[in-house]
């Protein structure tokens, strides 16, 4: 896999500033939701739980694939995974409420920022990337993060 061409392929869907700012915001948000979805099923093992397993075995992509990106993703997968810790301390109804609705919210705002732009996600018919995709939106986020300083 040569890393730069599934970058650019993944980036070539994500032109519109206001499209990628969804992203920025959203991607993570979305990364965490599903963390405390996970999360909110009752195993752990000494505090860890399922989603931090998860988000463990996500990261573990960039190890095989993107190493150039693995301190960058697992600094923002720990951010994340912090704040989740902070978000366990509700009541379980109100934090799977609050992580539904983040999964929601931030689904819909990411394809109506792509509706905005003319395009589909990049998962969407593109068989080439479309696993490799899904890893590239940590990615994005980070450059364009990186890009801001």
């Amino acid at each position: 896999m040569n890393l730069d061409k599934v970058i650019n392929d993944y980036e070539s869907f994500h032109k519109d500033p206001l499209n990628i700012r969804i992203h920025i915001i959203c991607v993570p948000l979305i990364i965490l939701s599903i963390v405390g979805m996970l999360n909110a099923i009752p195993i752990v093992w000494g505090g860890v739980g399922i989603g931090h397993i998860v988000c463990l075995l996500y990261s573990s992509y960039y190890i095989f694939y993107a190493r150039s990106y693995l301190l960058s993703c697992f600094v923002m997968f720990a951010f994340l995974i912090l704040i989740d810790f902070f978000l366990a301390k509700f009541p379980i109804q109100l934090y799977l409420s609050i992580n539904i609705l983040l999964f929601v919210i931030c689904w819909i705002l990411q394809f109506w920022g792509h509706n905005k732009e003319g395009n589909k996600p990049a998962f969407i018919d593109n068989k080439e990337t479309a696993f490799h995709s899904t890893f590239m939106a940590p990615i994005m986020v980070i450059r364009h993060i990186r890009n801001l300083f």
